[in-house]
């Protein structure tokens, strides 16, 4: 007899980066939940013979790829058995309760997207303080559940659902696998802002998005993560090609979504990272901002979205006063707002 066909899958991917993968898959497999329920998928790049043998031994499926993080995540989208996919950045660490938490919730409901709460910790796993490390990432502060599905989708609604960060942090998504195989071409296309673009798709597939506030992630903040050092030239211009990519994955959103209130939320979130762009490329023509800057905050103002709103001061700063606004964009990165 065969065996039974998993509930959940947990999709590691584990792109350029090794330090932190064998904590992330120590917290993939010490679950509450029973490992014969779900299945670990680990998506590398790279070969590690020790890490190789952990994964023979712990009955984790090894794929060494070649490609973006957009194509890992199809990948691992595509060789899921189970009903329910949870999301695994190889930096990041799930909570003993993640699963059992995760696949109880997708028993009871008929859910698209999951997002939960997390909490962040740094490079030796220990936490921090929500004002001293996030400074505008709120879910931990969110004590509600909230939702929104197609066609009932309002941009308010959008916007409770963004204050929440519900399109923040791959490993505090959960999807259905029916969901993730209808996205899983369009995923393979992007480059950049997964977890924004996997939750604007999941708004109008018809089942709900939803913001869970129960912490069951722990978001690691490090140093090849966070830019600290704006002044380098180097990190400024890693944090622009993200940028490119990001926006490029946003208007392929766009693209694919025939919802008005859905995509004015997308493009909103776009023009704020050419706003991001701009200002931390030291763009010359500093006064080509202003109108961007305005019809971000005018949005970001009326659904209160508390990312939009920083950038377009951060933007209106820099216009204003050019260089004089670096150490105010180098302390909202510190603060882990990139």
């Amino acid at each position: 007899m065969s065996d039974p066909m998993p509930a959940v899958t947990v999709v590691v991917t584990a792109y350029e980066r090794r330090d932190f993968v064998s904590a992330a898959l120590d917290s993939a497999l010490n679950q509450t939940f029973p490992r014969s329920m779900y299945e670990v998928i680990l998506i590398k790049n790279f070969t590690n013979s020790e890490l190789d043998s952990r994964c023979e031994r712990e009955h984790v499926r090894v794929v060494n790829a070649e490609g973006t993080l957009g194509e890992y995540l199809s990948i691992g989208i595509s060789h899921a058995h189970g009903r329910v996919i949870c999301f695994l950045e190889d930096d990041d660490i799930f909570l003993p309760e993640k699963l059992s938490t995760v696949a109880r919730i997708f028993d009871q409901y008929s859910f698209d997207y999951l997002h939960n709460g997390f909490r962040c910790i740094n490079s030796a796993g220990q936490d921090l303080s929500l004002s001293g490390s996030k400074l505008l990432h709120l879910t931990t502060a969110n004590q509600q559940v909230l939702g929104a599905s197609s066609p009932r989708i309002t941009a308010s609604g959008i916007g409770r659902l963004l204050r929440a960060e519900a399109d923040f942090n791959l490993s505090c998504i959960s999807i259905s696998r029916s969901f993730g195989l209808s996205i899983c071409e369009w995923v393979a296309k992007t480059r950049g802002c997964f977890d924004g673009f996997i939750f604007y798709l999941s708004l109008q597939h018809g089942g709900p998005t939803v913001a869970w506030p129960e912490v069951l992630t722990k978001y690691r903040i490090h140093d090849s993560l966070s830019l600290a050092d704006v002044s380098s030239e180097v990190a400024k211009a890693r944090i622009v090609i993200d940028g490119l990519h990001q926006v490029a994955s946003l208007k392929l959103a766009a693209e694919l979504t025939s919802d008005e209130a859905v995509r004015g939320s997308i493009l909103n979130t776009m023009r704020t990272r050419e706003v991001r762009n701009a200002v931390l490329s030291a763009a010359s023509d500093r006064l080509k901002l202003v109108p961007s800057c305005i019809r971000v905050f005018l949005y970001s103002s009326r659904y209160r979205n508390i990312y939009g709103l920083a950038w377009a001061s951060i933007g209106m700063l820099y216009a204003a006063f050019g260089g004089g606004a670096s150490a105010v964009v180098a302390s909202f990165l510190r603060q882990g707002m990139g």
